[in-house]
């Protein structure tokens, strides 16, 4: 885990998180969707024309802030996180570990906020812990594969679902 984006991360998306959670039901969800994949796509064309890109972690606090705000309105940004740290050019592994704990402070925060507007009933909470502690696991068994993967092949794979995810949410 690279602590230093990680903490400068969550301590943007901490509180934008519970912003866009109080917000969450007042925004047009479609459109803000439609954005996040125009903006995907975007990116997605600077990394294909090697067209450098590197977000100074000392930034990383301003994308904690709109991805925390995005991903408590859409449900998930984590394409857009995942853009942020793919800049960095980490290894796999300190990629999916740093990703991950930034994940878990959105998610959580989330879940404390809407759980105490009502909008999140026990049954969905008890569903989210299971599929939390899932992703965790899977990040830690993963981690076996992810050290014998190529950076390059694995930045490719990324790409790869990024621009899946990115047609999608037109849709």
């Amino acid at each position: 885990i690279q602590w230093r984006p990680v903490l400068l991360f969550c301590l943007g998306a901490f509180p934008s998180a519970i912003i866009g959670s109080r917000v969450f039901v007042e925004l047009p969800a479609k459109m803000v969707m439609k954005g996040i994949g125009f903006f995907l796509l975007i990116i997605l064309i600077f990394r294909y024309f090697k067209i450098q890109y590197k977000i100074p972690v000392k930034w990383f606090i301003a994308c904690g802030l709109i991805v925390g705000f995005l991903s408590a309105i859409v449900g998930s940004a984590g394409p857009i996180g995942a853009m942020a740290f793919l800049s960095l050019n980490l290894a796999p592994a300190a990629y999916v570990a740093s990703e991950a704990v930034t994940a878990v402070v959105m998610h959580l925060t989330k879940s404390v906020v809407y759980g105490q507007n009502s909008l999140l009933p026990p049954g969905d909470l008890q569903t989210g812990v299971v599929l939390g502690l899932a992703m965790v696991l899977g990040s830690w068994t993963g981690r076996k594969f992810i050290k014998q993967i190529d950076a390059q092949l694995f930045k490719s794979f990324i790409d790869i679902l990024i621009l899946i995810l990115a047609i999608s949410l037109f849709f």
